[in-house]
């Protein structure tokens, strides 16, 4: 496919400006990378009914501007949502350079039009954006299918009720969005895709008739097409979730078996507020400030089982954080990062490229880890193990891989009887874990994760509360 071309004619005034610093050599580059949005979010609160509707629709962009000084870069970045005038936009503009002449960095070289200027043949925009997730989101028929879904969970909360445990639903949230990325700079290079994506957040409180006790339940969900979503799958599993929170017991300290599932496995390889370190010590920067501790062609850590295998897929189909490409125009693509334990190369953007001499590799995307040969039905044939399927949080560090995880919720294996858990905390170091694991050959496909459902640890401790 060929790539989404922008009107710049709403850019024109600043592109007018930037262009006359350009030549005067004020400045050596700049891009101007937009970011529009359009929303739409629904919010049921009580007796299942649609209580609000939000719509929205903002307009952004983000203007960065680059100066060779001798053997140093300036570099300046301000954002905008709007300008009233194109007074207000030279007054940024100003503080900008001034900026951009005191806040240096060694120098590299500036991406250039022949790199941006790739083959786009391996890049499909239409895939960034369900077309049937547009044509819903334009003519206004969400709030249809949102009712659809409520009827669905309402079905399933009641066939759920029984003697023992009582559920009610809080609220529900189903935010959507549609949203455009462009990029223009002084290589003469326009561009841009459309990318959508949805979350559903769902709140339960249980109540466990014998005991009295309470609990209020949160699930979430973030989905790379609603339309193929298994809602009914959803909310069996939220409801389950919700019951074992009135049921669990606290869990002890444990040394032994462990597996993640779900969530869990996801947010073992991407957590939300970082990133696994065996991924993140593939990073270009961490490796020029000398803190990576990887070397291409290395093994990253022996393992007894099986190996890693993992990409950087920034242009996977239908997955709603695939990016065409990143803040410098640099194209999206697919990099091999580890290959069966063995590191591959580096992810870069074009400073830290030229900086440890890499090739750019445009944004990260979504991560692509290759999956085991042994089914879940497998990894579960244990008497005695433990089985995570939600963290509170999962937060490693970046550059040791030391972590300390609280279980959210899970299941104790005591002679092959499941026992509902919570609390506790999964301690240990992520690359000393990794050496002794098997890997689901089921995998899971969801927003910026395509691996296996599971990963077995052998050699696994569990710190009780």
């Amino acid at each position: 496919m060929e790539e989404k071309q922008i009107q710049i004619s709403k850019y024109s005034k600043y592109i007018e400006l930037l262009n006359k610093l350009l030549s005067q050599n004020k400045i050596s580059a700049w891009n101007i990378n937009g970011h529009d949005i359009e929303r739409e979010n629904f919010y049921m609160e009580a007796d299942y009914k649609i209580e609000s509707i939000l719509e929205a629709k903002r307009e952004g962009f983000v203007v960065n501007l680059y100066k060779e000084i001798n053997d140093e870069i300036g570099k300046s970045t301000f954002v905008s949502s709007k300008y009233d005038s194109i007074e207000e936009f030279k007054e940024d503009l100003n503080i900008a350079l001034f900026t951009c002449s005191q806040s240096r960095t060694k120098k590299y070289k500036l991406s250039k039009k022949e790199d941006k200027e790739v083959d786009y043949s391996h890049i499909d925009y239409d895939s960034f954006c369900s077309k049937k997730f547009e044509e819903n989101f334009k003519s206004k028929t969400l709030k249809v299918f949102f009712a659809q879904i409520i009827e669905i969970l309402k079905k399933e909360i009641s066939g759920a009720q029984s003697e023992k445990i009582n559920l009610k639903v809080n609220s529900c949230e189903f935010l959507n969005s549609i949203r455009t990325y462009e990029h223009i700079d002084s290589n003469k290079i326009d561009k841009a895709f459309k990318q959508n994506s949805s979350y559903f957040e769902l709140i339960i409180t249980a109540k466990n008739l014998d005991t009295n006790k309470e609990n209020e339940f949160v699930s979430y969900e973030k989905i790379n097409n609603v339309i193929n979503f298994d809602f009914e799958g959803f909310f069996k599993n939220c409801i389950l979730n919700a019951k074992n929170s009135v049921i669990a017991k606290q869990m002890k300290n444990f040394k032994g078996k462990v597996i993640l599932s779900n969530t869990a496995c996801k947010d073992f390889f991407i957590p939300d507020l970082s990133l696994n370190s065996v991924i993140g010590h593939c990073s270009a920067r961490l490796k020029h400030q000398g803190v990576s501790k990887y070397k291409i062609g290395k093994e990253i850590f022996t393992a007894k089982k099986n190996k890693l295998t993992i990409y950087a897929n920034a242009i996977r189909k239908n997955n709603s954080v695939s990016e065409a490409f990143d803040e410098e125009g640099i194209s999206g693509q697919r990099t091999c990062l580890i290959k069966k334990n063995v590191v591959q190369t580096f992810f870069a953007n074009k400073q830290y490229a030229d900086y440890t001499k890499n090739k750019a590799t445009g944004p990260l995307g979504v991560i692509e880890v290759n999956p085991g040969d042994k089914s879940l039905e497998e990894l579960n044939q244990e008497e005695n193990y433990v089985e995570i399927i939600t963290f509170s949080s999962f937060v490693p560090d970046l550059v040791s891989g030391e972590f300390s995880s609280e279980i959210r919720q899970g299941y104790l294996v005591e002679n092959g009887i499941r026992k509902p858990i919570k609390g506790g905390l999964l301690t240990g170091n992520i690359f000393k874990i990794l050496e002794n694991i098997e890997l689901s050959k089921e995998i899971q496909d969801v927003p910026g994760y395509v691996g296996p459902k599971a990963i077995k640890f052998y050699d696994a401790e569990i710190v009780g509360l």
